[in-house]
């Protein structure tokens, strides 16, 4: 027997982002007919109880949808390495050196390759890399929201898997 899915809020968005599957997704729930009803009446009990609560959820979930972003830049552009090296010497991220470039010495003439290199050294142990540091405040966030909207999606304990 389906459940009748209820009229979600106002107050909360359904585009761009759409808060009831952004919710559903931090609770790695699937898109069922009793998930989607579940969540939709505890949204709906947030939104007549505070709604000064629903704005802080959409701003963590805003947050949320920044830093993935940010971060699927970073992959798309191929730096996203960079954030997670301790150190990292090579070719200054974004630039791909020409082969007049590369050439160190042709003949009497020499190039000063250097320009074209950097070298850094990020902080120690693998919990302070980029990715990591991005991916701690995004699960944080999520469980503030599911935390917030009282939505486990029927797992014992939400469960928060980076996306």
């Amino acid at each position: 027997m389906a459940l009748p899915l209820p009229t979600l809020n106002a107050l909360w968005r359904t585009t761009p982002i759409d808060d009831r599957d952004a919710i559903r997704s931090y609770a790695d729930a699937p898109a069922t007919e009793v998930n989607l009803h579940r969540l939709t009446v505890a949204m709906n009990l947030m939104a007549e109880a505070s709604p000064a609560a629903v704005a802080k959820v959409k701003r963590w979930i805003d947050e949320i949808e920044d830093l993935e972003s940010i971060w699927a830049d970073k992959v798309a552009s191929g730096t996203a390495h960079l954030g997670n090296a301790e150190e990292y010497e090579g070719p200054v991220p974004g630039t791909t050196p020409t082969r007049d470039q590369q050439l160190k010495r042709a003949d009497v003439v020499e190039w000063d390759t250097n320009l074209l290199r950097v070298r850094y050294r990020s902080g120690a142990g693998g919990a302070a890399t980029e990715g990591a540091v991005l991916a701690a405040r995004v699960n944080e966030l999520k469980g503030q929201v599911l935390t917030a909207v009282g939505f486990d999606g029927g797992h014992s304990g939400a469960r928060i898997i980076r996306s």
